[in-house]
Order: structure tokens, then C-alpha cells, then sequence
């Protein structure tokens, strides 16, 4: 790995934190699959990095079929481009599906649950986009059961069988359709050119990063991480993606923007690397992930370090934001460049912000 200071300028020049790209959808691609659980989380990861973005920007981009939500690495929810999940889920759907095998047969769930669901999912969805809320009754009206976890994890195998994906909003509400009506011109990957590609859009977005990030983040065997890579400079498409980082990091020493970053819980800047050294003391790490319980706490990034965390609490007019640094208070420089990034947060949301 390169010295420190490499790796955090070139980090934020990757993945279009410093300088910002033009759209939502170039954001997207940017970062291929980015952690989407949380949905406020993963709407604000996008708009951070686009030029005065709010969230009816993101919104809209859904809408648009642009964007979809879906479980394509790791078996976990992930925003991405529309026109990738296919070949990505194509990759991946195998070993996603296998690593949940004892977790349905524990939760009851059959081979017949799954194939009435299926067939309830596609003819329903066909007609109209739906809540997750309607699709759960439209199970249930088949006599197939959705208490406790049932219900996610029927949506999640028709979601790994590319039945279905999130599409669209509605006040709101993100619903669910039907992969092959929503996404309209998938792209076609398959074997080491899908490998390639995942490879080359991976370091593309999150490099400088190791082999052991890539195979953290993707989710795929070792074997598997070496022959994407192994495939990608052979295709060209790793130089290319190299040669795109270059050029976001010509843009970002000449980029006038603050230095300091309100970034959400989850983000691809902190998540997507299975060594986070470069980006936060490990003494703190306990901060950003609270007893280890798999929920991360949106952080405070000021030169490319994470240096705290932050709170937010919505309101009809305003947005009032916690700051909880780690280790001191912030300088008078350090505090203005922050106030800029609350403010940036506060357009997001279309609303006044106010610093606690």
C-alpha cells in the first residue's frame, strides 16, 4: 500500500468525495454497488458526492430506472446502477443463496413457499410496483406465512433469482418491481468478462485498495478475486480504470472545496475495505461501530481521517446536527470547514441547519 497521504487523496479522488461529479447517476457507477440497508444513509452517500444534489435528486433518479436497490454482494443491500445488478447478481446469486441455505430450512421455509411467492410475485408486480408492505399481503393471501423473518427472506431468494428488485418511490416509499419490466436495457456479462468488469469498476471507485479489500467487498472466493483482476489487466479495463483515477485526482488538487465531510452510516469510503486503517485510529473504531453490532454511525471526515461521529434530527423546517468528535474540540478552521459541510447537508434536505 502507498504512504498514508496517497492513500486518502487518491481514496476521496475515487470515489467523487473530493471533487464531487455532476449527477447521481455518475456516482452510481462511480461506486458500482454501494451498502444500501439504510435507506436515508445510502440516499445521502449518493448526494454527497454530487454537486448540489438533494434527496428528491435521488429520489428522481430511481424513478427514473437509473437506480435500484437489490441484494447483489455479500447478500446484503446494495444501491446500484439498474443496468449492472443482472450480470453482478449473475456472479454472485450461487453463493449468496448457498450461505443462506440452514437459515431458511430454520425459518420453515420450502421449496413450495418459494415457488407460490414466485408466482404471486410475478403476477402481481406485473401490474403495478409495490411497497414491501403490499407484496407481504399479497404472500399472505397465498397461505404462505411471513411472520418473524419469513417474509424478508422470501423477497430476498426472489431477489437473488433476478425476479424482482426496489425500484421507484412513492411519498416516500420505495417499491418493489419486477427486474425484467423496470430495468430496460441490462447489461450482458458473463464468465471472466463480468469478472473483469467487477474487478475494474471496484478499484476504479475504492482504489488504492489490496486484493483482501476486493475480496471483503465483492464477497467472492479468493480464487475468484485473482482471476477478476488476472482478467481485467488482461482486458485493458484495469489500466483504463487507473487511468480515470488519475484524472479525478488531477481534478481534486485543483478542486476548491472544504476540507471536511459529513458522510452517512455505511459509507463505501469507510465500509468497502476490509483494512480501515488508512481512514481511522483503531482505538476509535468502537465509536463508529458500537459493540461490534454491525451498525455504522455516520462520521466526521476532515482531510480524508475520520475524526468523529454525528447525529441528525429532522424536523418540517430545520435539520439540527450533533457533532461528537473523538478526541478534543475542533479548531476555529476545523469547525468552519465542518459548518460548511452542515450547510452542504442541510440543502440536501432542503432545510435550515442548526449546529448542536
Amino acid at each position: 500500500m502507498q504512504s498514508s497521504a496517497r492513500v486518502l487523496s487518491a481514496r476521496l479522488a475515487a470515489q467523487a468525495l473530493v471533487p464531487r461529479v455532476k449527477s447521481i447517476e455518475e456516482a452510481a457507477r462511480r461506486l458500482l454497488c454501494m451498502q444500501g440497508q439504510d435507506l436515508a444513509a445510502v440516499k445521502w452517500a449518493l448526494a454527497v458526492r454530487t454537486d448540489g444534489a438533494t434527496e428528491r435528486d435521488v429520489e428522481a433518479a430511481f424513478n427514473s430506472r437509473a437506480l435500484v436497490r437489490s441484494w447483489p454482494l455479500r447478500g446484503t443491500l446494495h444501491a446500484l446502477p439498474a443496468e449492472d445488478l443482472g450480470w453482478i447478481l449473475g456472479l454472485m446469486h450461487q453463493k449468496n443463496l448457498s450461505k443462506h441455505v440452514k437459515r431458511h430450512r430454520d425459518l420453515g421455509l420450502t421449496d413450495d413457499d418459494f415457488a407460490r411467492t414466485r408466482a404471486v410475485a410475478e403476477r402481481e408486480l406485473a401490474k403495478s410496483p409495490l411497497t414491501r408492505e403490499e407484496l407481504l399481503g399479497a404472500f399472505e393471501r397465498a397461505k404462505v406465512s411471513t411472520a418473524g423473518q419469513r417474509g424478508i427472506h422470501l423477497i430476498w431468494k426472489l431477489a437473488q433469482r433476478s425476479v424482482l428488485c426496489l425500484a421507484d418511490f412513492v411519498d416516500g416509499d420505495q417499491r418493489f418491481a419486477l427486474i425484467d419490466d423496470w430495468i430496460r436495457k441490462p447489461r450482458q456479462l458473463t464468465g471472466d468478462e463480468a469478472l473483469a468488469e467487477l474487478a475494474a469498476r471496484y478499484f476504479e471507485g475504492h482504489g488504492p485498495a489490496t486484493l483482501e479489500d476486493f475480496e471483503w467487498w465483492c464477497g467472492l472466493k479468493k480464487s475468484d478475486c485473482v482471476r477478476a483482476i488476472k482478467s481485467a489487466e488482461s482486458a485493458g479495463v484495469m489500466a483504463a480504470a487507473s487511468a480515470r483515477i488519475e484524472r479525478a485526482l488531477q481534478r481534486k488538487a485543483s478542486a476548491k472545496l472544504p476540507p471536511a465531510l459529513l458522510l452517512p452510516g455505511f459509507d463505501e469510503y469507510f465500509l468497502g475495505y476490509t483494512d480501515r486503517s488508512a481512514v481511522l485510529e483503531a482505538k476509535y473504531f468502537e465509536r463508529i461501530v458500537p459493540g461490534g453490532n454491525g451498525v455504522f454511525q455516520p462520521m466526521i471526515v476532515l482531510h480524508g481521517r475520520v475524526v468523529g461521529t454525528w447525529r441528525r434530527k429532522v424536523d418540517k423546517k430545520k435539520v439540527t446536527l450533533t457533532l461528537l468528535p473523538f478526541a478534543k474540540k475542533f479548531t476555529g478552521t476545523e469547525r468552519a470547514a465542518i459548518d460548511s459541510a452542515a450547510r452542504t447537508f442541510g440543502a440536501y434536505l432542503e432545510r435550515d441547519v442548526v449546529l448542536a
